[in-house]
């Protein structure tokens, strides 16, 4: 690129996201977790899915804001649109998933902590599967100031989406296609 040249970086993306749990007694839920994701970086026309869940709280419900030990688990379908044809051969597919997560949160008047670990995995090929661990503390140390330190591990084995045309240099370093990757990171502090 010379500094005569303009580059402009275009990456549209949809997401949405629906989580309703209709809770049965102080510690039991059910409910449903709906997705839509338009997404040409991640290789998706669209991708929808649809997967009911079941929950247990370890605290009664009463306590939701307050604190929080949640252990969930889903089993469902997506339905997925490539933008290109997959590293599979594939243009679209309609699949079989499951997921799992235990979520804490702990709300105290010095601050919160939020800690989960998530998994999930194509039920056709178990080892095309993600596990997920992410963690924060906010810590109130004055009026009006805070300070919170957090960060999250993921081990990605189930990136199904990926275009067989693989990316070109421009599109990975203007990070317009996905690439394959086992595992991503990310730790912050901020005040």
């Amino acid at each position: 690129i010379s500094d005569k040249e303009t580059v402009v970086k275009k990456n549209p993306q949809i997401n949405g996201y629906l989580n309703f749990i209709n809770k049965i007694n102080q510690h039991w839920g059910y409910g449903m977790f709906a997705t839509y994701v338009k997404s040409e970086f991640s290789n998706y026309d669209t991708r929808l899915s649809l997967i009911p869940k079941v929950e247990y709280d370890v605290f009664k419900y009463r306590d939701f804001n307050s604190q929080r030990l949640v252990i969930s688990y889903g089993l469902g379908v997506q339905y997925n649109n490539y933008k290109d044809t997959t590293i599979f051969y594939k243009t679209e597919e309609t699949l079989l998933l499951h997921d799992a997560a235990i979520i804490g949160s702990f709300t105290k008047p010095w601050g919160n902590i939020n800690v989960g670990a998530f998994y999930n995995s194509y039920l056709h090929d178990l080892a095309k599967y993600s596990l997920s661990f992410s963690g924060a503390v906010n810590w109130n140390i004055f009026k009006g100031f805070k300070f919170a330190v957090g960060g999250s591990y993921d081990i990605t084995h189930n990136l199904i989406q990926l275009s067989k045309d693989g990316a070109t240099r421009d599109e990975v370093l203007l990070q317009q296609k996905q690439l394959d990757s086992q595992y991503c990171y990310f730790f912050g502090v901020g005040i």
